[in-house]
């Protein structure tokens, strides 16, 4: 693509390229509608990272519009989840997408789990409710016992950990674009203007995101 072949001789050159902080007539503006989260370029890889928790019932009520955007997505948009562990009784469902995910099965667990929570007023406190919620949707109780208590998932809970101090998230839902921009439900105020925002990612995601005035 042209503009970013611009681009990338504008780096050889030494030359900086100062993004604008308002969007195409002005309707997303940096700290009103997104902040900067740490200095320097974006990402070479576009993507976006939702931070989250099972038991955010503002997550929840998020889902559908979300995965509405994740389903609509530019190919080449990376989409990550990170559970959030603001307290010690939320590492279960940190455990919970982590076991999930080490499983294959988040496209079935994910969703069980958030109407288990919200709709049905289930929460799990604790790992052997957190493997009865695993047998209850056909996960052999050996697998789980192997898979929860595995060095992957270990060392993703720790990553979560980690992710969490790095772009210091006291919220969610959060999201962090192209490990440079940050943006919330509580900012965008609308979960529609928030995949507006998050629209803003497509392939040449350094010269359009944010937008050219």
């Amino acid at each position: 693509m042209m503009v970013k072949r611009l681009w990338r001789v504008a780096l050889t050159l030494g030359l900086g390229l100062t993004l604008s902080t308002t969007s195409v007539a002005g309707q997303f503006q940096e700290g009103t509608h997104y902040k900067s989260v740490t200095d320097g370029l974006p990402s070479s890889e576009p993507g976006v990272i939702e931070f989250f928790s099972y038991a955010c019932p503002h997550c929840y009520s998020l889902e559908p519009t979300l995965e509405g955007w994740v389903k609509s997505k530019p190919a080449d948009v990376k989409f990550t989840r990170v559970p959030v562990i603001f307290r010690a009784s939320w590492e279960v469902y940190a455990k919970a997408y982590f076991v999930g995910e080490a499983l294959g099965i988040l496209d079935k667990s994910h969703p069980i789990l958030f109407h288990q929570i919200h709709n049905e007023n289930a929460p799990l406190k604790n790992d052997k409710q957190l493997k009865k919620f695993f047998e209850g949707i056909g996960v052999k109780g050996e697998d789980f016992d192997k898979t929860a208590g595995s060095f992957t998932v270990a060392t993703k809970l720790n990553q979560a950990r980690q992710a969490m101090a790095k772009y210091k998230i006291a919220s969610v839902p959060s999201f962090i674009i192209n490990e440079k921009y940050q943006t919330s439900l509580s900012l965008a105020k609308t979960p529609e203007t928030l995949t507006q925002i998050l629209s803003q990612v497509p392939g040449d995601t350094v010269a359009r995101f944010p937008l050219q005035p």
